[in-house]
């Protein structure tokens, strides 16, 4: 199970942003958290990046890694910015180091994932990366289609700092147009 060390209780906290950024024009959700607006569980902080517990679980440890920092989907990364290939690289090693606190024998072994869904797949409109160990731990459905990678709808983050760092897109589809509202 997940090894219980210092997770502190939901609270809503104003998370310090970067220079530069200004969560009353982030218009998610994730917006409100960052603000202190809503709870959740802080797992992880650095200047750049918010790690919490996602609100429904798929694995023993399910973080979401969010940059503090709007930006909307992996359609929006830019190869052409250096700060967003370090964001995503920041990303993977705030990730890494989630799964080394919480289940160092899942990263050890390399039993978890971490992956971004592709929109329309997604269901808040803020880049977030999913942080699941150990991925044994997960339901058919999450460990065999909804956190499947490489999909039509889920992608490494490994794989989206590859094709930054080679000038390409984040991913190989062009962003659809919307059909359904996210929050």
């Amino acid at each position: 199970g997940l090894v219980q060390r210092n997770i502190p209780p939901k609270a809503s906290t104003y998370h310090e942003p970067p220079p530069g950024v200004d969560y009353s024009t982030n218009p998610s959700v994730f917006g409100q958290i960052l603000s202190g607006q809503l709870p959740t569980r802080t797992l992880k902080e650095s200047t750049n990046l918010l790690a919490f517990e996602d609100r429904s679980p798929a694995a023993d440890l399910h973080g979401l890694i969010i940059p503090k920092r709007y930006i909307e989907s992996v359609f929006s990364l830019d190869f052409a910015q250096s700060e967003d290939i370090e964001l995503v690289q920041e990303m993977h090693q705030m990730g890494l180091s989630l799964i080394e606190e919480y289940h160092p024998e899942a990263l050890a072994t390399g039993d978890y994932v971490l992956c971004f869904h592709i929109p329309p797949f997604t269901s808040i409109d803020h880049l977030h990366l999913h942080v699941l160990a150990p991925a044994s731990s997960m339901s058919w459905w999450y460990g065999s289609v909804k956190y499947k990678c490489p999909n039509w709808w889920c992608v490494s983050d490994t794989s989206v700092l590859e094709r930054l760092q080679e000038g390409k897109p984040a991913v190989p589809y062009k962003k659809p147009f919307k059909i359904f509202p996210t929050r």
